[in-house]
C-alpha cells in the first residue's frame, strides 16, 4: 500500500487540508514554546549579524512563516538585535507546495518581508545532506516531517553539520494519538508516525545530547471518518494512517481494527466524535 507522504503531491496536501479542517481550536506545541527559546538563545548571544534557520518540511510556507515572525518579535526585544536579519532555508520536496509556499512569501508585509529571506529547495532532505552545504545555522525545525527521514542519520547530520555552537534544533512530532493503540504488526496498520517519538528520544538518548521535551494537547473532529461515503472523512483517515486509500485498499478485518481502535480511543458528544492528540517539541542542544 502506497504511503502518504511529500512525494504523493497534490493528495497529501488535500489530506492535509482536512486534518487542519477538522482541529478543534488552536493549536501548535511550537508556536506555544518556541518565542522562550529564542528568547534564551538571543540571551546567550555573543555575536549575531544573521539568524539563519533551516526548515525540513516546509510545506505551504505556512509554518516557515509563523517561526521566522517568532524570530522577528524575538529579536525586536533587544535593541542591539533590532537590525538583525532573518535567512530562512525551506526544504520540501513536494512539487506542488513550491507555487503556495512562493504566493506565500510574496504576500509577506511589514517588516517581516523586508528583513528576511526565504530559500525554498525542492530537494529532500536526503539529497540537501548530499550537496554538503557548509551554512551553518542557528535553529533547526522539523515539524511533522521526521516521519519520512531516518530519525538519527537525519538529527546526526544537523547536530554535526548543520548546527551552530549554539543552536538548537526543534522537532515537533506526534507522541500519542487515537491510533497509538494499532496493532503495528500488521503491516497494513503500521503507522511510522507513532513510533517516531520513540526512535527520536533514543537517539538523544544514545548520543548523550542535551535535550528537553515540550508537550500540547490538541483535539480533532474525526466524526466524517465514520461515514464510509465521506470524502473528507476518507481523506482524514489516510492523513491518520498515513496510506493512501486505507478504507479501499486494506484488508477489511484492518479497517475493522483501525476504525474500533478509533472508536475507542474518542469521545461522542453532541453527535460529534473527537478525538485528543498529544504533540511534543523535542529540543536539541549542544549546550545545556
Amino acid at each position: 500500500m502506497e504511503l502518504l507522504s511529500f512525494q504523493t503531491g497534490k493528495y497529501y496536501s488535500s489530506c492535509f487540508s482536512v486534518f487542519k479542517q477538522n482541529i478543534v481550536g488552536d493549536y501548535s506545541v511550537v508556536l506555544l514554546n518556541l518565542p522562550t527559546i529564542i528568547r534564551s538563545m538571543l540571551e546567550d548571544a555573543k555575536e549575531l549579524s544573521q539568524f539563519n534557520i533551516l526548515s525540513i518540511g516546509s510545506g505551504d510556507g505556512t509554518e516557515d512563516i509563523k517561526v521566522a515572525k517568532i524570530v522577528e518579535e524575538e529579536l525586536q526585544r533587544i535593541e542591539e538585535y533590532r537590525d538583525v536579519k532573518i535567512f530562512l532555508r525551506g526544504i520540501e520536496p513536494n512539487e506542488y507546495f513550491k507555487s503556495l509556499y512562493d504566493k506565500a512569501i510574496e504576500e509577506l508585509t511589514g517588516s517581516l518581508k523586508t528583513r528576511s529571506v526565504f530559500d525554498f529547495r525542492g530537494n529532500t532532505f536526503e539529497e540537501y545532506m548530499d550537496q554538503n552545504d557548509d551554512l551553518r545555522f542557528d535553529l533547526v525545525v522539523f515539524t511533522h516531517s521526521m516521519y519520512y527521514l531516518d530519525e538519527e542519520k537525519s538529527l546526526k547530520y544537523c547536530f554535526d553539520r548543520v548546527l551552530r555552537e549554539d543552536g538548537k534544533i526543534a522537532v515537533t512530532v506526534e507522541e500519542r494519538g487515537p491510533l497509538s493503540s494499532v496493532n503495528f504488526d500488521v503491516d497494513e496498520c503500521d503507522i511510522a508516525k507513532l513510533q517516531c517519538y520513540e526512535k527520536v528520544t533514543k537517539a538523544v538518548e544514545k548520543n548523550k545530547w542535551s535535550s528537553s521535551v515540550f508537550i500540547d494537547a490538541y483535539k480533532i473532529d474525526v466524526t466524517e471518518i465514520f461515514d464510509e461515503k465521506s470524502q473528507d472523512g476518507n481523506l482524514l483517515l489516510d492523513f491518520l494512517m498515513q496510506k493512501v486509500d486505507f478504507r479501499g485498499k486494506a484488508k477489511k478485518k484492518h479497517v475493522n481494527h483501525v476504525m474500533e481502535v478509533l472508536e475507542e480511543n474518542t469521545l461522542l458528544k453532541n453527535e460529534k466524535r473527537v478525538a485528543v492528540v498529544f504533540d511534543s517539541m523535542i529540543v536539541i542542544s549542544k549546550t545545556n
